[in-house]
This record gives C-alpha cells, sequence and structure tokens, in this order.
C-alpha cells in the first residue's frame, strides 16, 4: 500500500519477509521484538514501539520510512506474477509430506 506498518506476528516473521527479498523498518524503529519467542512478551515489546512512534515525529518516521516502503511495492509487483502458482506447489508439499 505504499506506507510503513508494524506487525504483530509469531517470531520470525520480519526475518522472514527480509529472507523473501522485502526490507523492514529495522534502520527506522527497533525490531528487537520479532527475536522474542514468548508471545506476551513480543505483544508488549511491540506495544511499546508502536507508543513511542505515536509520541514522537511521525512526520521524520514517514519520511524515513518512504524509500523502503517504495522497495517493497517493488519486489510485490515482482512476486504478483509467481502468486498464482502457490496453491499448486502448496498441494504438491503437502503430498510429498504425507507419503
Amino acid at each position: 500500500m505504499g506506507h510503513p506498518w508494524i506487525c504483530l506476528s509469531n517470531s520470525g516473521f520480519y526475518r522472514d519477509l527480509r529472507n523473501l527479498g522485502f526490507k523492514t523498518f529495522e534502520s527506522v524503529i527497533d525490531e528487537s521484538f520479532d527475536n522474542i519467542t514468548n508471545n506476551q512478551l513480543r505483544i508488549e515489546s511491540t506495544s511499546a514501539i508502536i507508543k513511542e512512534l505515536c509520541c514522537g515525529d511521525l512526520k521524520k518516521f514517514l519520511s524515513d520510512s518512504q524509500s523502503i516502503c517504495k522497495y517493497n511495492q517493488q519486489v510485490l509487483f515482482e512476486l504478483l506474477p509467481h502468486v498464482d502458482k502457490f496453491p499448486e506447489q502448496f498441494i504438491k508439499f503437502l503430498r510429498e509430506q504425507i507419503q
């Protein structure tokens, strides 16, 4: 969508996004919450980052994040032609796991 985001997800989610070729906002915010395996602690740490952003200079955050957002849009556009192959590949993977 072209805007910065913070995702509350399982630990390692940001790492996995970077492995897919996306950039996260680690140069702008502290993403150490991504390494926290305890769900409650990860939620609390993520909430603290969001509160810190809301109390800070949001215009600066948006400006600092703009190049990352543009980059991620480009990566997404490059991946879109391959998305339709996912269901077939996933079903193949599941069948291989059953055998």
